[in-house]
């Protein structure tokens, strides 16, 4: 019993990170005995696991225009969803728009869509990479190069890789905060040891370029030739 609890909590936080409803972990309780103060909060539930499913998260999609329809606009929507989805539950169809009742019909079609549509899947797909749709590839080849993890890996070996990247990525920007240290301290190091000496009247040093071509003047040429 413990280790359901746990894992209903797990599951109401991940998706309340991904932009759904605040629910509580004991309306999961309250639906299995039928109780009829949950109806509301489960009907959400579905019909943004519905939208999100079809449209994802983006701020521009309809996935966030559509979240204030009215009742019975949402029970329609979701009904007719869940029917293209294949499920064809004469409880779940024959439930009232007005949202009165029928929490333990809502926990199981919460449960099938769950399941069966693979919503942690689609989750982990859309938490993956959120620099991608920010920076997409310049190339034809890297466009057309398709990042996303085999299908047949289980959530687990998602989970498992984006953690293996995710700390990849940590070791690479600790590195790269690393370089820009000792950039920066090299940088000051520079204009110190030159203070009061300048080639412009805008700055009292001089700047780590101008250092490293009155070191190698055979590249001053080559510089200029570049500025022209």
């Amino acid at each position: 019993m413990a280790q359901v609890k746990e894992t209903i909590n797990i599951l109401v936080n991940i998706l309340q990170l991904n932009g759904f409803s605040k629910c509580k972990p004991e309306y999961f309780r309250l639906a299995k005995f039928d109780n009829n103060e949950t109806v509301e909060q489960f009907w959400n539930m579905l019909f943004e696991m519905t939208l999100f499913l079809q449209y994802g998260q983006s701020s521009t999609s309809p996935y966030y225009t559509h979240r204030e329809c009215s009742k019975d606009v949402k029970v329609r929507l979701t009904k007719r969803s869940l029917q293209d989805m294949g499920y064809l539950s004469p409880q779940f169809s024959s439930l009232p728009a007005d949202m009165t009742y029928g929490s333990r019909e809502l926990l199981l079609a919460f449960a099938w869509v769950l399941t069966t549509q693979r919503v942690m899947d689609h989750i982990v797909e859309v938490s993956s990479s959120p620099l991608e749709k920010c920076f997409p590839s310049s190339t034809g080849a890297q466009k057309s190069r398709d990042r996303r993890m085999p299908d047949h890996l289980s959530v687990c070996k998602r989970l498992q890789r984006h953690q293996l990247l995710n700390g990849k990525l940590h070791l690479t920007l600790k590195h790269m905060f690393a370089l820009h240290r000792e950039s920066c301290r090299l940088q000051h190091k520079v204009h110190t040891c030159t203070e009061g000496v300048s080639v412009t009247p805008v700055l009292p040093h001089l700047r780590p370029g101008e250092v490293y071509l009155l070191q190698h003047p055979q590249h001053l040429n080559t510089a200029n030739a570049r500025s022209f």
